[in-house]
């Protein structure tokens, strides 16, 4: 195996391979080492796959980029957490006023859908999702057994709570649960979130969207240029983004459907969710302030074309779209 290189070494190979001759000095050695020459250079030296490269004829043009992406995770970070929080315990209250008790035990046997059609017959892909679900929230529990919330109650030799499992669970784990719920459950989930005339299932579709973005932003991984989208990743049409893209195209009046390939997609969903859930417009605006004025701050930086090749086309109308959203917002409700 090729022996690694030390950072002067690989300060050498981009001045001299990669043309980034500004790329001399302490200052920009310790830029280099904190950033990482792998996640930050070979990261972020491409948009959403390695053969898009972009044109970084600087140390300086990587940093903007690379200060661009750390940015909006930073605006990012406490509303997707907020997002996921309020939809968790949207959905926890949902089963709970449903079930007699709060075990584990009750909500598997009593708060999940039949799993039966009209005839009585069983339905053999939602059972294999039912039975999935219980070796799921079983196995979250035996991962969690060290968690004070959980382990109160195993050690006493009782059934854990539903809700000390949702304070555990992840995106994926909510999914399997939303999955398994009976259709008029997820009606009145759908309602609370303030989807008022959406299909029930459009819950799901909602928290599978959000998911890669929430775990990039947890994670620090690259979001700039939505990497992790399934549209990206995948070339055939998402059916979770298909799904939450004609909602906002609905409710938005957009025109068109949102296809997720571009961070400010996830940006328009994130206010339309906040707005929804608080039923306020400050939390919105000011998320959405911050997010202009850094894709701003990058467009200024890197030149239009590049920031074209990062954003794409029509960001300007987006945030029109869901600001106009944001300020009729209670009096079409």
């Amino acid at each position: 195996m090729k022996k690694g290189m030390s950072i002067n070494s690989l300060m050498k190979h981009m001045r001299t391979n990669h043309g980034m001759e500004d790329l001399r000095g302490s200052d920009r050695k310790i830029l280099l080492r904190n950033m990482g020459y792998f996640h930050g250079y070979k990261g972020f030296r491409f948009v959403r796959k390695p053969k898009n490269a972009l044109p970084l004829p600087l140390f300086d043009a990587l940093m903007d980029i690379y200060g661009f992406d750390s940015a909006i995770k930073a605006a990012i970070y406490p509303e997707i957490m907020f997002i996921e929080t309020a939809v968790k315990n949207i959905v926890l209250a949902r089963i709970l006023e449903n079930i007699e008790d709060p075990g584990l035990a009750t909500f598997l046997k009593r708060g999940l859908r039949t799993c039966r059609d009209v005839n009585g017959r069983v339905v053999n892909g939602q059972m294999g999702e039912k039975l999935k679900l219980k070796s799921q929230l079983q196995n979250i529990v035996r991962r969690s057994y060290k968690n004070d919330l959980v382990k109160h109650y195993v050690d006493r030799d009782d059934d854990a709570p539903v809700w000390s499992i949702f304070e555990v669970m992840t995106l994926g784990d909510l999914t399997s649960v939303c999955r398994s719920l009976p259709d008029e459950i997820l009606a009145d989930i759908a309602s609370d979130l303030g989807l008022l005339h959406a299909n029930p299932g459009i819950v799901i579709n909602i928290v599978e969207t959000i998911r890669p973005l929430r775990n990039a932003v947890a994670h620090n991984g690259a979001v700039f240029d939505s990497r992790f989208s399934q549209s990206v990743k995948y070339p055939k049409t998402d059916r979770n983004l298909a799904a939450v893209g004609e909602l906002l195209d609905e409710d938005l009046s957009i025109g068109y459907r949102l296809n997720f390939n571009s961070i400010i997609d996830y940006i328009v969903l994130l206010a339309y969710l906040l707005t929804l859930l608080t039923h306020q417009k400050k939390r919105s605006r000011d998320f959405l302030r911050k997010c202009l004025r850094e894709l701003e701050k990058l467009e200024s930086a890197v030149g239009v074309d590049t920031y074209m090749m990062i954003v794409g086309s029509g960001d300007r109308q987006k945030y029109g779209f869901i600001e106009g959203f944001i300020d009729g917002y209670g009096r079409k409700r």
